[in-house]
């Protein structure tokens, strides 16, 4: 009853600010911040259309929208040393715009335990991207803390020519 009586709250609220919208009292939008308009400017500046995890991951962080702890490294040596301040277990990704399904690819690992384990897993994880994409840019290793429980969600934004603005919401992770 609780996950129904929230569904329905739900969806009359949805439907309330469709109708507000369709009225043309759409609620204004609050100005960017300098430092969201920089950020913006910063993700302009990059030259491509594809974020990595970790630079969408920096970017929503203006708008107080928070992630796991992570850092991309670009040694092996300094995923061991960020792997040591977030504490075991990790998670290794490649970081790069011409790789967006990781899984597929054989550049993810999941629950990475000591620094022997992620010595091994950095090496088979950029020889993988390697393999997949041999042209693809890429800019290191992710480490990440494990989280463990909750849901994990995917959120993308796109330009379509024909439909305009796409949002993807979903289940995320492997």
């Amino acid at each position: 009853p609780d996950r129904l009586a929230r569904g329905l709250r739900s969806k009359i609220n949805s439907q309330r600010w469709r109708e507000r919208l369709l009225k043309g009292a759409d609620e204004p939008l609050q100005p960017m911040s300098a430092w969201q308009r920089e950020a913006l400017q910063e993700l302009h500046g990059l030259g491509r259309k594809t974020l990595t995890e970790y630079e969408a991951r920096r970017f929503v962080a203006h708008w107080q929208v928070t992630g796991v702890r992570e850092e991309r490294t670009t040694t092996v040596e300094a995923a061991l040393a960020v792997a040591g301040q977030l504490g075991y277990p990790v998670v290794l990704k490649v970081e790069s715009p011409d790789i967006p399904h990781k899984t597929e690819a054989g550049v993810v690992r999941l629950g990475v335990q000591s620094d022997v384990e992620l010595s091994q897993a950095y090496t088979e994880i950029m020889h993988n991207a390697e393999h997949h994409a041999p042209n693809a840019q890429v800019l290191g290793v992710l480490v990440q803390e494990m989280v463990r429980g909750g849901i994990e969600t995917i959120v993308g934004l796109s330009q379509d020519s024909l439909f305009g603005p796409v949002l993807l919401f979903g289940m995320g992770g492997i």
